[in-house]
């Protein structure tokens, strides 16, 4: 693992990539890094990503047939798929934006809660906006919101998955999604943040495009790696054993349907 120094903090990796071979793939990879850097096969890593073809991906203790139109997605050749991380439905796909990062609880101060977790990562976002000129706040339980039109707006969600020595938090921005795509997949979900007022998703979701901002997400990518303070290291992508991990995770797991629909 490269350092920064003679005695500096262990090199983070940073890398924007996804699989060519769709949603399984992408979240088989992601637990292939958390289980590498919590062993401590690998060194801590952010990844950025935002997949081609649109998929639903549902939270760890979610039944998908609450949580998704599961006959419309079939109907649209949508994938569902369930992550190994907490937190609630989302699509992914064109017009959102995904970032990942994979760290051990001694790099981030706090992040020995699930909410010191979220209070500090989130916060390297909201920082990174601002630099890009948007204000946000936290709202809910690990949401990120703008006001627009006197209402609070959800931009992201996150979710995270958290082992012995490391954790993962998942963030989904909303860059330009495709808000009909969201109305017929995702009915109103079981569990809603009190300030969502019980709005649809049209008037509670808000996307980057929407609030007259047209930054793209290395753009975005670079202001979070500055706003973290992380040892940053540019890489290509997972490493070889990771995706190869990953693909097994892929094939026996999150392509599975006694997985993804499990109750």
């Amino acid at each position: 693992m490269r350092r920064t120094g003679a005695s500096g903090p262990a090199a983070v990796r940073a890398f924007s990539w996804t699989s060519p071979a769709g949603p399984a793939a992408d979240i088989g990879i992601e637990e292939a890094i958390l289980l590498a850097v919590n062993e401590g096969r690998s060194p801590p890593a952010v990844r950025f990503w935002s997949p081609a073809e649109p998929a639903v991906v549902i939270g760890t203790g979610q039944a998908a047939e609450r949580e998704v139109n599961v006959g419309e997605a079939k109907r649209s050749g949508v994938s569902i798929v369930r992550r190994f991380s907490g937190g609630g439905a989302v699509l992914v796909g064109p017009g959102i934006w995904n970032y990942s990062v994979f760290l051990p609880y001694d790099a981030v101060p706090g992040s020995g809660t699930i909410a010191g977790t979220a209070a500090a990562v989130i916060g390297w976002t909201r920082s990174a906006f601002k630099r890009l000129g948007l204000e946000t706040f936290l709202a809910g339980t690990s949401d990120l919101a703008v006001s627009a039109g006197g209402l609070a707006r959800k931009l992201a969600g996150h979710a995270q998955a958290r082992k012995r020595l490391a954790f993962c938090l998942h963030g989904s921005i909303l860059a330009d999604p495709d808000i009909g795509l969201i109305e017929r997949l995702l009915p109103m979900p079981s569990e809603v943040p009190e300030y969502r007022e019980g709005r649809g998703h049209g008037e509670f979701l808000a996307g980057l495009g929407s609030l007259g901002f047209r930054f793209g997400m290395d753009e975005f990518a670079e202001a979070f790696l500055a706003a973290s303070g992380l040892p940053i290291e540019r890489t290509d992508g997972p490493s070889d054993a990771e995706l190869s991990a990953g693909a097994e995770l892929a094939a026996s797991k999150y392509s599975s349907d006694a997985w993804n629909f499990r109750r």
